[in-house]
């Protein structure tokens, strides 16, 4: 509920990220409430806005001339969601978390 960001000491308080004087500090959005903010406020189609939260950070950070493959020897982070981007499943390094979770409750 709280942390430590350059020297500042951070809360949640009523959805909001706050500084010890109560100032907004920044914002705690899901990667999947950003697309659906992006395809509600802004028009924006459902596929435009996938594609500016999946492939234009990673391109920007580090251009790959073909991104959204995934080949052999690559990690493999994938999120599976429903229409309305509620996540069914999640992928890290090629591993379900689904199936992990599975296995752990055994």
């Amino acid at each position: 509920t709280s942390f430590d960001l350059q020297g500042r000491s951070i809360s949640v308080k009523d959805g909001l990220l706050l500084d010890e004087k109560g100032r907004l500090a920044g914002s705690h959005t899901d990667m999947a409430q950003a697309v659906r903010n992006a395809v509600e406020m802004l028009a924006i189609n459902l596929p435009e806005a996938i594609h500016m939260a999946t492939r234009t950070p990673p391109a920007f950070l580090r251009p790959d001339p073909q991104p959204g493959r995934i080949p052999a020897g690559y990690r493999a982070n994938l999120v599976l969601a429903d229409e309305g981007l509620r996540v069914l499943d999640t992928w890290i390094d090629g591993r379900s978390l689904s199936e992990t979770s599975a296995v752990a409750a055994a």
